[in-house]
């Protein structure tokens, strides 16, 4: 009769290439945590939807410069109209999504205010065309250009608190604050929401100290150059540091990732090697014998 073999470690063999698969799987899960928080995989419907609201949002832009304040105003309530039909999946998290919403409620109110000024509408629309923007184009959107801004505002201020310039202080800070104040709606649509707690928190405590006139303490210079490494932690531009920040969200991730990829090759190994040495010690059995053993 012929022979046939038998393998007597069929089942490590099986539970060694379960825990292949397992690991491959928690893999794939350890990449899509750098999405933002809320978000996941953008189509192309997606896009194109957020492209409308883009294009929506320059019309109502463009009409206001032209003094089409009643044409801008409509493409402004068809923008909203739009934008709770909208699916934001993979573009932005909660916080964008909120921060949309809340930047399109303002364009509405200072174009229906009873005195109509050009200047706040065009601000308000700014900010809604800075979110879709960052929605658009995450890697480079237009919020990135404030970064030389910010930081120059951040050397003025620490250099004007050291020589105890409190009205030069006051002036750099307000130019700061409002620079700030303008992209902070669109960089929450990426940006994970710690960095920007951090600055909000900065920023109030740097305007407690200036209103109580203690810009030359110690305190508030540390502040400021805590607000100086927060404005690039804010801009990807220095790793973060701990003593300030949590752990990032995107570096368990990388940390995880290589775990994962430790975890597999071993698993990989532990396989090759099992299935040789396996082979090794197979055993030619004739059926006749099996039966008599069954």
């Amino acid at each position: 009769m012929s022979p046939v073999r038998y393998d007597r470690n069929k089942g490590s063999v099986r539970a060694a290439v379960l825990l292949t698969i397992l690991v491959l799987a928690l893999a794939a899960c350890a990449k899509q945590t750098h999405t933002p928080r809320g978000a996941t995989a953008v189509t192309t419907e997606v896009q194109a939807e957020v492209a409308g609201l883009d294009r929506l949002a320059e019309e109502t832009e463009q009409l206001t410069k032209q003094g089409k304040t009643a044409e801008a105003r409509i493409r402004l309530n068809t923008l909203g109209e739009k934008m709770v039909a909208t699916s934001f999946t993979g573009v932005s998290g909660v916080e964008g999504i909120r921060s949309l919403s809340d930047a399109i409620l303002t364009a509405q109110r200072a174009y229906n205010q009873a005195r109509f000024s050009e200047a706040e509408a065009l601000a308000a629309i700014g900010r809604v065309r800075l979110i879709t923007d960052a929605m658009l184009r995450p890697e480079h959107p237009v919020w990135h250009q404030a970064y030389k801004l910010l930081k120059d505002d951040a050397e003025l201020l620490e250099k004007n608190a050291s020589q105890g310039d409190l009205a030069a202080v006051k002036t750099v800070f307000r130019d700061w604050s409002d620079r700030y104040q303008g992209i902070r709606p669109a960089v929450l649509v990426r940006t994970p929401a710690e960095k920007v707690e951090k600055l909000d928190s900065l920023t109030v405590f740097l305007a407690g100290r200036i209103a109580a006139r203690e810009t030359g303490a110690t305190a508030f210079l540390e502040a400021v150059k805590q607000l100086d490494q927060g404005i690039d932690e804010l801009f990807g531009r220095r790793e973060d540091r701990t003593a300030y920040l949590p752990l990032a969200a995107t570096e368990r991730p990388l940390l995880w990732t290589f775990g994962i990829g430790t975890l597999l090759t071993a698993v990989l190994s532990f396989v090759a090697w099992r299935m040789y040495h396996t082979d090794k010690r197979l055993a030619r059995v004739h059926r006749d014998e099996l039966h008599r053993k069954g």
